[in-house]
């Protein structure tokens, strides 16, 4: 979304869509999860090589999540969270990934307005068919090439190093106490 845009519970859309939704219905579904022989968790991401960081001090100012960069931020911490649930489910034989599945042709960028928008119709020209990326994700849920492998970070079909801020253990405990307080009324 070009504009800030507030839910009817009072977070940033971005943030909304992007990390929380994944982050609660994940944590919805551990109990489960772990009663399940092999369960396995696909998180999407974006392409996190030109993220900075998270300010989470503008985060723990505002309750409703605005920040600079709500949709890279928001998905950053997806990251983060994705590696820290890995960590804690390895044990429960629950793998867990995160996957940035290309420059895929969507309706994504479809609110973009002036020269984001023209960009957007560049990238879309350029981008793969819908089917590529979606193959993206069901072959790190299933592939026996993925079986074994939690925490990790995939751009397309290959494994990357995870984001900086990603591998910092304090941050990552950080956000996810933040996350807690914002989502205690629905965990």
């Amino acid at each position: 979304m070009p504009n800030k845009v507030i839910t009817k519970d009072g977070f940033e859309l971005h943030w909304a869509v992007n990390y929380f939704a994944p982050y609660l219905l994940t944590n919805l579904l551990v109990k489960p999860l772990k009663k399940a022989k092999q369960a396995c968790i696909v998180n999407l991401v974006t392409n996190l090589a030109f993220v900075e960081k998270i300010d989470f001090n503008k985060i723990e100012s505002k309750q409703d999540f605005v920040t600079n960069e709500p949709y890279t931020e928001s998905k950053l911490s997806l990251s983060m969270n994705s590696i820290e649930l890995a960590e804690q489910l390895r044990s429960d034989g629950v793998s867990i990934n995160y996957l940035h599945p290309g420059n895929i042709k969507s309706s994504l960028l479809r609110h973009l307005k002036g020269i984001e928008k023209m960009m957007a119709n560049i990238m879309i020209r350029m981008a793969s068919p819908t089917e590529v990326g979606a193959d993206r994700v069901v072959r790190l849920a299933i592939s026996s090439a993925f079986a074994g492998i939690t925490g990790a970070y995939l751009a397309e079909n290959t494994i990357k190093p995870p984001h900086k801020e990603a591998l910092i253990e304090s941050k990552r405990k950080h956000i996810e106490q933040i996350t807690r307080k914002a989502l205690a009324k629905w965990l």
